[in-house]
Formats: C-alpha cells, sequence, structure tokens
C-alpha cells in the first residue's frame, strides 16, 4: 500500500486489551493503514504509555481487563484535563445494552464489537482521526 493510500499515516493510536494475540493482529491491520501503535495489557500499562510523548490520537479499550474494566480506566482518564478531548473508543463482544450504556455513560465516545475487522474499524478511525474529533 504507498502512502497514498494510508490516510491515517503519522496518528498515533494506543491500544489496551490482555489478550495479546488480539491485539497484535489488530495492531497489525492499523499498522497496515500508516497507523503507528502502542501496546498496553493492563491499566497500570496503559498509563505509562499515557505518559509518553507525542500524545496519542486515539485509544482502543478492551471492556472487560483482569482486575479492572474498559469503562473504570476511561472514568479516571476523563478526569484529567490531559485527555478529557482523547477519543476512546470501547472493544467489546458484548451486545449487551446495559454494558453498552455503561461504556457510553463512562466517557467513552464510541464502541467496536469484537471480532474487530477492517470494515468495521475504518468509519470509526475516519470518524474520528480522519476528520480530527467528531462532536459527541
Amino acid at each position: 500500500m504507498s502512502e497514498v493510500e494510508k490516510p491515517f499515516a503519522g496518528r498515533r493510536i494506543l491500544l489496551v486489551d490482555d489478550d495479546r494475540i488480539s491485539i497484535g493482529m489488530l495492531a497489525a491491520i492499523l499498522g497496515n493503514q500508516g497507523i503507528e501503535t502502542a501496546l498496553a495489557s493492563s491499566g497500570r500499562e496503559m498509563m505509562e504509555r499515557l505518559a509518553e510523548s507525542p500524545p496519542f490520537d486515539l485509544l482502543l479499550l478492551d471492556f472487560h481487563l483482569q482486575g479492572e474494566t474498559g469503562p473504570e480506566l476511561a472514568a479516571q482518564l476523563r478526569r484529567s484535563a490531559k485527555f478529557d478531548s482523547t477519543p476512546i473508543l470501547a472493544m467489546t463482544a458484548s451486545v449487551d445494552p446495559q454494558e453498552i450504556e455503561m461504556l457510553l455513560a463512562s466517557g467513552m465516545d464510541a464502541y467496536i464489537l469484537k471480532p474487530i475487522v477492517l470494515k468495521t474499524l475504518r468509519p470509526l478511525l475516519e470518524r474520528w482521526l480522519g476528520q480530527g474529533r467528531a462532536p459527541a
């Protein structure tokens, strides 16, 4: 794929998931789109990566992590002015309306169902990266 076909080149996304196989496959998909990724498998690792510079353009955060949930971590981030406008997208295998409501109430901007494929991911990338942060 040429640089012209990589509309997200130069963008940075932090992937937070404790399933290393899934996160590795997702990192490969994003890398093929020209996106630089960093990986974290816990809330602690996520905070370490977020302390790095330059800042991330978007966070993809798993709903269920060992010992903590994506909504808990998103709510924690939203309390910080540093991350109040960073798009946070949940990754989930659940279509439970209560879980969807919980993740949106926590400050996550949107969600994507697992397994994640480019066909469903690309419109979210276009919305949150291609046009800048969309209004809620």
